[in-house]
C-alpha cells in the first residue's frame, strides 16, 4: 500500500490554508468571520467549566460568532464536541445565561438558566451522605456544600463511589 501525504508550508511565500483555499464552501464561509481564533485549555471537569463560562461570556459580548477558529483540548473538549454536533438546542439554549454572583445558589445552579450543556449532564453532585448538614462549616468564600466536591465543578463518582459517565446523553 501507499501513504500519500499532504505537507502544508505557511512560510512559504502566497500560502494558502487548505480550508481557505479558492472554491472551498467552508473559506467562503469563515472569510465572513474575522481574522482570529479562541484557545480553550484542558483540565478534565474544571477545563469543561471553564470552557463553559468563557464560552458563554464571548457569546453574550458578541465575539464567538466573530472568531475563525475554536481550538479546544482535554477538558474543553468536553464543551466543544456536543456544542458543535449536537441538535437539539440553539447555541443559546446549550450555553445558557450568566448571572451576577450574588444570584446563585444550589437551585440556580441547576436550573435550565445554566443551559443544556450543564441540565444534560447525567450526574451532577450532591451532599455527601456521610456528613451532616449540622458539620459542615461553609464560609463565605466556599461554595454552597452541595457543589463541594473533589475540588472540580462536577464529580464523575455516583454516591456509591463507582465511576459515572457525563455526558452519555450525548448517543441519545
Amino acid at each position: 500500500k501507499t501513504v500519500k501525504a499532504r505537507v502544508w508550508r505557511p512560510s512559504s511565500p502566497g500560502f494558502v490554508f487548505p480550508e481557505m483555499e479558492p472554491n472551498s464552501k467552508l473559506g467562503k464561509y469563515l472569510e465572513s468571520k474575522d481574522d482570529f481564533g479562541i484557545a480553550l485549555a484542558g483540565g478534565g471537569e474544571r477545563g469543561f467549566a471553564l470552557a463553559h463560562g468563557v464560552v458563554r461570556a464571548l457569546r453574550e459580548a458578541g465575539i464567538l460568532e466573530r472568531a475563525r477558529y475554536l481550538s479546544t483540548t482535554s477538558g474543553s473538549i468536553l464543551l466543544s464536541l456536543p456544542m458543535y454536533y449536537q441538535t437539539q438546542d440553539s447555541l443559546e439554549n446549550f450555553l445558557g445565561s450568566s448571572l451576577p454572583p450574588q444570584d446563585l445558589s444550589d437551585e440556580v445552579l441547576t436550573s435550565p438558566i445554566t443551559g443544556s450543556a450543564i441540565q444534560n449532564l447525567t450526574y451532577l453532585p450532591k451532599k455527601p451522605k456521610k456528613q451532616s448538614d449540622a458539620d459542615q462549616t461553609v464560609s463565605s468564600d466556599q461554595p454552597p456544600s452541595s457543589l463541594r466536591g473533589a475540588g472540580s465543578a462536577f464529580q464523575t463518582f455516583d454516591e456509591e463511589g463507582s465511576p459515572h459517565e457525563m455526558f452519555d446523553w450525548l448517543s441519545r
